[in-house]
């Protein structure tokens, strides 16, 4: 509310993907980011592999924990951006899925 104005917002997050349908998901390009500014503390995939949803896909390290970041559907691996010891901002590409 501004004021005496009511103003509708709508809060999308882009690693919510229980509005898409999972026949959606099959054939999106999926990019991994980084979720908040922090350290690759290991890549679990490299460029060829063959993963399954929800399979880890890189370990970040920020404000002293670890992080797992999960691919949301099966896929390959087309691009290893990041590697062990990087320095990541939030929202920098770390992987990215066919």
């Amino acid at each position: 509310m501004v004021g005496d104005i009511l103003l509708p917002v709508d809060i999308q997050d882009p690693r919510n993907s229980t509005k898409r349908s999972n026949a959606t998901l099959g054939h999106l390009h999926q990019d991994v980011k980084a979720p908040m500014p922090g350290k690759v503390v290991r890549m679990l995939v490299k460029e060829g592999d063959d993963v399954q949803a929800g399979q880890g896909l890189a370990v970040v390290e920020a404000m002293k924990m670890q992080n797992e970041l999960r691919a949301l559907r099966a896929g390959r691996v087309i691009k290893v951006v990041a590697k062990d010891g990087d320095t990541v901002g939030a929202g920098d590409v770390l992987v990215s899925l066919e």
